[in-house]
Protein backbone atom coordinates (compact mmCIF):
# COMPACT_ATOMS: atom_id res chain seq x y z
CA UNK A 1 0.00 0.00 0.00
CA UNK A 2 1.71 3.40 -1.02
CA UNK A 3 1.96 5.90 2.29
CA UNK A 4 -0.46 7.71 2.33
CA UNK A 5 -1.17 10.87 5.12
CA UNK A 6 -3.73 12.37 6.46
CA UNK A 7 -4.79 15.10 7.56
CA UNK A 8 41.78 30.05 34.14
CA UNK A 9 42.47 28.31 31.13
CA UNK A 10 45.68 28.31 28.64
CA UNK A 11 46.59 31.25 26.72
CA UNK A 12 45.58 30.56 23.49
CA UNK A 13 43.22 32.16 20.94
CA UNK A 14 39.24 31.41 21.88
CA UNK A 15 36.03 31.27 20.50
CA UNK A 16 35.10 34.83 21.22
CA UNK A 17 38.07 36.50 19.50
CA UNK A 18 37.86 38.03 16.54
CA UNK A 19 41.02 35.29 15.02
CA UNK A 20 39.14 32.39 15.68
CA UNK A 21 35.96 33.08 14.00
CA UNK A 22 35.11 30.85 11.33
CA UNK A 23 33.40 32.14 7.73
CA UNK A 24 30.73 30.67 7.12
CA UNK A 25 31.67 30.04 3.84
CA UNK A 26 34.80 27.94 5.44
CA UNK A 27 33.98 23.96 5.11
CA UNK A 28 33.75 22.94 9.20
CA UNK A 29 36.18 20.25 8.73
CA UNK A 30 39.59 19.30 10.51
CA UNK A 31 42.39 17.82 8.41
CA UNK A 32 43.82 16.23 11.37
CA UNK A 33 44.18 11.81 11.39
CA UNK A 34 42.47 10.09 14.48
CA UNK A 35 45.03 7.39 15.73
CA UNK A 36 43.04 3.85 16.23
CA UNK A 37 42.94 2.38 19.68
CA UNK A 38 44.60 -0.33 18.41
CA UNK A 39 47.59 1.67 17.63
CA UNK A 40 47.26 3.56 21.38
CA UNK A 41 49.92 3.11 23.83
CA UNK A 42 49.12 -0.20 25.81
CA UNK A 43 48.95 1.36 28.96
CA UNK A 44 46.05 3.52 27.59
CA UNK A 45 44.26 0.71 25.96
CA UNK A 46 44.52 -0.91 29.63
CA UNK A 47 42.96 2.32 30.71
CA UNK A 48 40.29 2.60 28.08
CA UNK A 49 38.78 -0.88 29.04
CA UNK A 50 39.15 -0.46 32.32
CA UNK A 51 36.54 3.14 31.90
CA UNK A 52 34.36 0.70 29.85
CA UNK A 53 34.51 -1.94 32.46
CA UNK A 54 30.97 -3.16 33.54
CA UNK A 55 29.77 -3.82 36.96
CA UNK A 56 29.64 -7.13 39.19
CA UNK A 57 28.95 -7.91 42.84
CA UNK A 58 33.21 -7.47 43.48
CA UNK A 59 34.36 -3.95 41.59
CA UNK A 60 32.12 -1.40 41.02
CA UNK A 61 31.45 -0.19 37.22
CA UNK A 62 34.07 1.99 35.33
CA UNK A 63 33.41 5.41 35.00
CA UNK A 64 32.21 5.06 30.97
CA UNK A 65 30.00 2.11 31.63
CA UNK A 66 26.39 2.19 30.47
CA UNK A 67 26.67 5.08 27.70
CA UNK A 68 25.38 3.89 24.49
CA UNK A 69 27.57 3.21 21.60
CA UNK A 70 27.21 6.18 19.72
CA UNK A 71 28.82 8.55 22.60
CA UNK A 72 31.58 5.72 23.07
CA UNK A 73 32.50 5.91 19.70
CA UNK A 74 32.70 9.61 19.92
CA UNK A 75 34.66 9.35 23.35
CA UNK A 76 36.98 6.73 21.59
CA UNK A 77 37.33 9.96 18.56
CA UNK A 78 38.16 12.49 20.78
CA UNK A 79 41.08 10.49 22.51
CA UNK A 80 42.35 9.07 19.01
CA UNK A 81 42.05 12.97 17.71
CA UNK A 82 44.03 14.12 20.32
CA UNK A 83 46.79 11.88 19.89
CA UNK A 84 46.85 12.78 16.00
CA UNK A 85 47.32 15.98 16.88
CA UNK A 86 50.48 14.76 18.99
CA UNK A 87 51.59 13.10 16.01
CA UNK A 88 50.83 16.17 13.99
CA UNK A 89 53.15 18.31 15.85
CA UNK A 90 56.02 15.68 16.37
CA UNK A 91 55.78 14.40 19.65
CA UNK A 92 56.74 11.36 20.98
CA UNK A 93 54.07 9.72 22.30
CA UNK A 94 54.22 5.63 21.86
CA UNK A 95 56.59 4.88 24.19
CA UNK A 96 54.64 6.85 26.89
CA UNK A 97 50.93 7.98 27.52
CA UNK A 98 49.06 10.41 25.52
CA UNK A 99 47.68 11.49 29.32
CA UNK A 100 51.49 12.75 30.01
CA UNK A 101 51.13 15.15 27.18
CA UNK A 102 47.79 17.15 28.37
CA UNK A 103 49.56 20.05 29.45
CA UNK A 104 50.24 24.11 28.58
CA UNK A 105 52.46 23.58 25.89
CA UNK A 106 50.33 21.58 23.87
CA UNK A 107 46.77 22.23 24.93
CA UNK A 108 46.89 25.51 23.91
CA UNK A 109 48.06 24.80 20.35
CA UNK A 110 45.58 22.07 20.52
CA UNK A 111 43.17 24.62 20.86
CA UNK A 112 44.48 26.88 18.38
CA UNK A 113 44.29 24.29 15.51
CA UNK A 114 40.69 23.71 16.56
CA UNK A 115 39.55 27.08 16.40
CA UNK A 116 41.33 27.47 13.01
CA UNK A 117 38.76 24.79 11.48
CA UNK A 118 36.05 24.39 13.86
CA UNK A 119 32.77 26.31 15.31
CA UNK A 120 33.20 26.99 18.68
CA UNK A 121 29.98 24.62 19.91
CA UNK A 122 32.51 22.18 18.02
CA UNK A 123 35.39 22.74 19.58
CA UNK A 124 33.24 23.14 23.02
CA UNK A 125 31.86 19.62 22.64
CA UNK A 126 35.84 17.85 21.58
CA UNK A 127 37.00 19.72 24.47
CA UNK A 128 34.53 18.37 26.91
CA UNK A 129 34.57 15.00 25.34
CA UNK A 130 38.73 14.96 25.58
CA UNK A 131 38.19 15.94 29.08
CA UNK A 132 35.45 13.28 30.15
CA UNK A 133 38.00 10.54 28.43
CA UNK A 134 41.18 11.80 30.46
CA UNK A 135 39.06 11.90 33.55
CA UNK A 136 37.34 8.34 33.24
CA UNK A 137 40.83 6.93 32.21
CA UNK A 138 43.05 8.08 35.04
CA UNK A 139 40.37 9.00 37.58
CA UNK A 140 43.44 9.63 40.31
CA UNK A 141 44.82 12.37 38.09
CA UNK A 142 43.94 15.74 37.79
CA UNK A 143 44.04 18.12 34.25
CA UNK A 144 44.17 21.19 35.71
CA UNK A 145 45.11 22.96 32.40
CA UNK A 146 42.19 21.09 30.02
CA UNK A 147 39.72 20.76 32.51
CA UNK A 148 39.93 25.25 32.54
CA UNK A 149 40.34 25.26 28.70
CA UNK A 150 36.87 23.47 29.05
CA UNK A 151 35.07 25.71 31.40
CA UNK A 152 36.41 28.33 29.79
CA UNK A 153 35.17 27.35 26.32
CA UNK A 154 31.66 26.67 27.89
CA UNK A 155 31.59 30.08 29.19
CA UNK A 156 32.52 31.84 25.72
CA UNK A 157 31.67 29.89 22.91
CA UNK A 158 28.72 31.20 20.92
CA UNK A 159 26.90 29.69 17.59
CA UNK A 160 28.69 31.26 14.33
CA UNK A 161 25.70 31.39 12.01
CA UNK A 162 22.38 32.41 13.04
CA UNK A 163 19.87 29.27 11.82
CA UNK A 164 16.64 31.34 11.22
CA UNK A 165 17.85 31.54 7.71
CA UNK A 166 17.45 27.51 8.11
CA UNK A 167 14.53 26.78 9.70
CA UNK A 168 11.53 25.48 7.48
CA UNK A 169 7.96 24.91 9.08
CA UNK A 170 7.20 21.20 9.90
CA UNK A 171 4.73 21.04 7.94
CA UNK A 172 7.20 21.16 4.70
CA UNK A 173 9.45 18.91 6.41
CA UNK A 174 6.56 16.03 7.04
CA UNK A 175 5.14 16.73 3.33
CA UNK A 176 8.63 16.08 2.18
CA UNK A 177 8.77 12.86 4.14
CA UNK A 178 5.32 11.69 2.43
CA UNK A 179 6.68 12.80 -0.72
CA UNK A 180 9.52 10.61 -0.70
CA UNK A 181 8.18 7.47 0.55
CA UNK A 182 4.63 8.23 -2.11
CA UNK A 183 7.45 8.55 -5.27
CA UNK A 184 9.39 5.92 -4.18
CA UNK A 185 8.25 2.69 -6.36
CA UNK A 186 8.82 5.59 -9.18
CA UNK A 187 13.08 5.48 -8.38
CA UNK A 188 14.71 2.98 -11.20
CA UNK A 189 16.14 0.53 -8.76
CA UNK A 190 14.65 -1.54 -6.35
CA UNK A 191 17.55 -0.15 -3.63
CA UNK A 192 16.63 3.53 -4.51
CA UNK A 193 13.60 2.72 -4.03
CA UNK A 194 13.79 1.02 -0.53
CA UNK A 195 16.13 4.44 0.26
CA UNK A 196 13.83 6.82 -0.21
CA UNK A 197 11.03 5.24 1.29
CA UNK A 198 13.81 4.73 4.08
CA UNK A 199 14.62 8.69 4.18
CA UNK A 200 10.98 9.74 3.25
CA UNK A 201 9.93 7.54 6.54
CA UNK A 202 12.57 9.11 8.96
CA UNK A 203 12.36 13.20 7.71
CA UNK A 204 8.08 12.35 8.22
CA UNK A 205 8.76 10.56 11.90
CA UNK A 206 11.37 13.35 13.14
CA UNK A 207 9.26 16.11 11.95
CA UNK A 208 6.34 14.91 13.99
CA UNK A 209 8.16 13.50 16.50
CA UNK A 210 11.89 15.54 16.76
CA UNK A 211 13.91 12.81 19.35
CA UNK A 212 17.50 13.66 19.48
CA UNK A 213 19.79 11.59 16.64
CA UNK A 214 21.36 9.20 18.74
CA UNK A 215 17.95 8.10 19.91
CA UNK A 216 16.47 7.87 16.05
CA UNK A 217 19.76 5.41 15.50
CA UNK A 218 18.93 3.18 18.59
CA UNK A 219 15.38 2.11 17.58
CA UNK A 220 14.59 -1.33 17.27
CA UNK A 221 11.26 -2.85 16.25
CA UNK A 222 9.75 -3.90 19.29
CA UNK A 223 12.12 -2.60 21.78
CA UNK A 224 12.08 1.09 21.37
CA UNK A 225 9.36 1.06 18.45
CA UNK A 226 5.66 -1.14 19.40
CA UNK A 227 2.26 -1.64 17.65
CA UNK A 228 -0.03 -0.49 20.31
CA UNK A 229 -3.63 -0.92 18.97
CA UNK A 230 -3.37 1.09 15.96
CA UNK A 231 -0.69 3.25 16.35
CA UNK A 232 3.17 2.52 16.52
CA UNK A 233 4.39 4.05 19.71
CA UNK A 234 7.86 5.05 20.37
CA UNK A 235 9.25 4.48 24.02
CA UNK A 236 12.61 4.99 25.53
CA UNK A 237 13.97 4.00 28.85
CA UNK A 238 15.57 7.02 30.78
CA UNK A 239 19.07 6.35 30.58
CA UNK A 240 19.04 6.49 27.21
CA UNK A 241 17.56 10.15 26.80
CA UNK A 242 20.27 13.32 27.83
CA UNK A 243 18.27 14.42 30.33
CA UNK A 244 17.43 11.24 32.23
CA UNK A 245 13.66 11.34 31.98
CA UNK A 246 11.80 8.24 29.94
CA UNK A 247 9.89 9.65 26.64
CA UNK A 248 7.33 7.55 25.51
CA UNK A 249 4.55 9.07 22.73
CA UNK A 250 2.84 7.70 19.83
CA UNK A 251 3.25 8.40 16.13
CA UNK A 252 0.78 9.78 14.39
CA UNK A 253 -2.04 8.13 12.76
CA UNK A 254 -1.32 8.86 9.41
CA UNK A 255 2.33 6.72 9.69
CA UNK A 256 0.50 3.61 10.57
CA UNK A 257 0.76 2.52 6.91
CA UNK A 258 3.83 3.97 6.30
CA UNK A 259 5.72 2.18 9.13
CA UNK A 260 3.41 -0.97 8.12
CA UNK A 261 4.79 -1.10 4.66
CA UNK A 262 8.58 -0.12 5.12
CA UNK A 263 8.17 -3.16 8.01
CA UNK A 264 7.00 -5.73 5.42
CA UNK A 265 8.52 -4.45 1.99
CA UNK A 266 11.60 -2.16 2.13
CA UNK A 267 13.43 -3.07 5.44
CA UNK A 268 13.35 -6.94 4.33
CA UNK A 269 14.86 -5.96 1.10
CA UNK A 270 17.92 -4.05 2.74
CA UNK A 271 18.20 -6.46 5.45
CA UNK A 272 18.82 -9.21 2.52
CA UNK A 273 21.25 -6.95 0.77
CA UNK A 274 25.01 -8.59 1.40
CA UNK A 275 27.61 -5.22 1.04
CA UNK A 276 31.29 -5.95 2.10
CA UNK A 277 31.29 -4.53 5.21
CA UNK A 278 28.37 -5.81 6.60
CA UNK A 279 26.85 -6.53 9.96
CA UNK A 280 23.65 -8.21 11.24
CA UNK A 281 21.39 -5.19 12.08
CA UNK A 282 19.23 -7.42 14.70
CA UNK A 283 16.46 -5.74 14.76
CA UNK A 284 17.36 -2.05 14.17
CA UNK A 285 14.72 -0.21 12.24
CA UNK A 286 16.74 1.85 10.05
CA UNK A 287 18.84 -0.42 7.67
CA UNK A 288 21.81 0.79 5.21
CA UNK A 289 22.03 -0.41 1.19
CA UNK A 290 24.61 -2.76 2.60
CA UNK A 291 22.15 -4.56 5.00
CA UNK A 292 23.76 -3.39 8.06
CA UNK A 293 22.30 -0.80 10.67
CA UNK A 294 22.30 2.26 9.41
CA UNK A 295 24.95 4.39 11.57
CA UNK A 296 24.24 8.38 12.91
CA UNK A 297 26.75 9.48 10.65
CA UNK A 298 25.22 7.84 7.41
CA UNK A 299 21.42 9.16 8.91
CA UNK A 300 22.85 12.84 9.27
CA UNK A 301 24.16 12.98 5.50
CA UNK A 302 20.64 11.22 3.81
CA UNK A 303 18.50 13.61 5.60
CA UNK A 304 20.84 16.38 5.01
CA UNK A 305 21.41 15.60 1.14
CA UNK A 306 17.28 14.80 0.95
CA UNK A 307 16.72 18.36 2.71
CA UNK A 308 19.40 19.85 0.46
CA UNK A 309 17.45 18.80 -2.41
CA UNK A 310 14.37 20.25 -1.68
CA UNK A 311 14.93 23.23 0.48
CA UNK A 312 18.47 24.56 -1.32
CA UNK A 313 20.31 24.00 2.41
CA UNK A 314 20.46 20.97 4.59
CA UNK A 315 18.69 20.50 7.67
CA UNK A 316 20.15 18.02 10.18
CA UNK A 317 18.53 15.78 11.84
CA UNK A 318 19.34 17.93 15.30
CA UNK A 319 17.81 21.38 13.72
CA UNK A 320 14.07 19.22 13.36
CA UNK A 321 14.70 20.01 17.39
CA UNK A 322 14.54 23.65 15.94
CA UNK A 323 12.02 23.24 13.37
CA UNK A 324 9.71 21.77 15.77
CA UNK A 325 10.56 24.54 18.60
CA UNK A 326 9.84 27.36 16.03
CA UNK A 327 6.73 25.69 14.29
CA UNK A 328 4.87 26.07 17.94
CA UNK A 329 6.00 29.41 18.57
CA UNK A 330 4.76 30.37 15.85
CA UNK A 331 1.44 28.79 14.76
CA UNK A 332 0.26 27.83 18.42
CA UNK A 333 1.56 30.55 20.68
CA UNK A 334 -0.78 30.28 23.45
CA UNK A 335 0.55 26.34 23.51
CA UNK A 336 4.14 26.87 23.75
CA UNK A 337 4.49 24.78 26.75
CA UNK A 338 3.93 21.51 24.32
CA UNK A 339 7.68 21.98 23.48
CA UNK A 340 8.13 20.06 26.85
CA UNK A 341 6.74 16.96 25.84
CA UNK A 342 7.66 17.02 22.05
CA UNK A 343 11.42 17.34 22.74
CA UNK A 344 11.89 15.75 26.16
CA UNK A 345 13.85 18.85 27.76
CA UNK A 346 12.64 19.49 31.71
CA UNK A 347 12.14 23.36 31.54
CA UNK A 348 10.60 25.96 29.14
CA UNK A 349 13.86 28.10 29.31
CA UNK A 350 15.91 24.81 27.75
CA UNK A 351 13.59 25.30 25.15
CA UNK A 352 13.65 28.68 24.23
CA UNK A 353 17.51 29.10 24.80
CA UNK A 354 18.48 26.11 22.37
CA UNK A 355 16.21 25.73 20.00
CA UNK A 356 13.32 28.06 19.52
CA UNK A 357 14.65 30.58 16.57
CA UNK A 358 11.54 32.07 15.98
CA UNK A 359 11.45 36.46 15.43
CA UNK A 360 8.88 37.31 17.84
CA UNK A 361 7.66 39.88 15.47
CA UNK A 362 6.83 36.94 12.72
CA UNK A 363 5.41 35.04 15.57
CA UNK A 364 3.09 37.36 16.60
CA UNK A 365 2.01 38.57 13.23
CA UNK A 366 1.02 34.98 12.21
CA UNK A 367 -0.45 34.31 15.59
CA UNK A 368 -2.52 37.71 14.40
CA UNK A 369 -3.65 36.16 11.11
CA UNK A 370 -4.94 32.60 12.72
CA UNK A 371 -7.41 34.30 14.93
CA UNK A 372 -8.24 36.53 12.44
CA UNK A 373 -9.02 33.13 9.54
CA UNK A 374 -11.55 32.26 12.38
CA UNK A 375 -13.92 35.12 12.84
Amino acid sequence: MPASRQSAPPAVTTPSSSTSAVSPAMPRKLALDLVAMRDWPQSDCAAWHAALRPGDPLDDPGPLAGRDVERISKFCAAYGRWLGFLSESGIDWQAASGLDFLVRENVGPFMTRLNAALAPCTVRAYLTELSTVATAMAPDRTFDVLNAATRHIWRTAKPVADKRGRIVSARDLYDLGFELMQGASKRTTPLKAAGAFRDGLMIALLAARPVRRRNLVSIEIDRQLTRQGDLYWLSFPAEEIKTRRPLEFPLPSALTNPVEEYLARFRPFLVARNGRWKDEPGKALWISSDGSRLKGGRIHRRISERTQERFGHPINPHLFRDVAATSIAIEDPEHVGIVLAILGHSTIRTSEASYNQANGIEAARRYQSVIAAYR
